[in-house]
């Protein structure tokens, strides 16, 4: 579980990778902003040595970047 303390860094990092947008190794899509979209966190880990601030925000930015891969995007005009 994450501390409730720690979850707005994983928001944060949500957020930052949605709005510079995501690099997923395809160039039609890289670089755009992701917009419309509905993220929720169901399942997180703390550890009192390993975890901090920029770990959290980190692995909210990876996540979403995986799973916007994952769901293979397109650009719309």
């Amino acid at each position: 579980m994450i501390p409730p303390e720690y979850v707005k860094y994983v928001v944060h990092g949500i957020r930052e990778a949605l709005g510079c947008g995501v690099e997923i190794g395809d160039p039609s899509v890289d670089g755009h902003p992701v917009v419309d979209i509905v993220v929720r966190v169901i399942d997180g880990s703390f550890r009192e040595t390993g975890s901090s601030q920029i770990a959290f925000t980190l692995a909210g930015s990876f996540a979403v970047q995986d799973a916007i891969k994952k769901a293979g995007p397109v650009v719309i005009k």
